[in-house]
């Protein structure tokens, strides 16, 4: 992916996206899923996130996360998540959170997008990567202007948190 293939691809995005990182997530979802897409991958967003950590209570993921999307060839829209970690020994600096598929553009400024997915448990020296699914994580790309986000389920308010960043937040539910 070019420079300016990249830069293109931040037009439009919300909250505090890292170009680098933004391009090397780019660039992995065309890599994995290169025959289905009919355009470039865009970037939706990007920022700060600190993760609760897993149901164990090893500690939190930090680091930058990037939501990633690009038009499908039979509709709609495939994308992902990665976490870039804030630096640490061994191989694992970046993770994939969770793949979607969405049947209108992720990036429109009054969509929703929402992702549950396990928080990352990363070993002490980096060198590997499991996933929690006894905790729930959601990282929740809001409309432009919202100012709160809830999580619901079965008509009850689990949690709510405050819009930061550009509209995102990441809680556990």
């Amino acid at each position: 992916m070019s420079d300016a293939a990249a830069q293109a691809g931040l037009a439009g995005t919300r909250g505090t996206v890292d170009p680098a990182r933004a391009k090397q997530s780019m660039m992995g979802l065309r890599a994995s899923l290169g025959y289905a897409l009919t355009g470039p991958p865009v970037a939706i967003w990007g920022g700060r996130v600190e993760l609760p950590g897993p149901s164990d209570g090893t500690g939190m993921s930090a680091g930058v996360a990037v939501v990633v999307a690009a038009p499908m060839v039979d509709g709609g829209w495939a994308g992902e998540a990665d976490l870039h970690l804030d630096p640490r020994p061994g191989p694992t600096a970046s993770v994939g959170l969770v793949g979607f598929t969405s049947p209108t553009d992720p990036g429109d400024p009054t969509a929703l997008l929402a992702l549950r997915f396990g928080p990352p448990r990363v070993s002490a020296d980096g060198s590997q990567v499991s996933y929690d699914g006894a905790a729930t994580s959601i990282l929740a790309v809001a409309p432009t202007g919202a100012v709160t986000v809830r999580s619901v389920l079965n008509g009850q308010t689990v949690d709510q948190a405050a819009v930061t960043d550009g509209g995102t937040f990441a809680r556990r539910a």
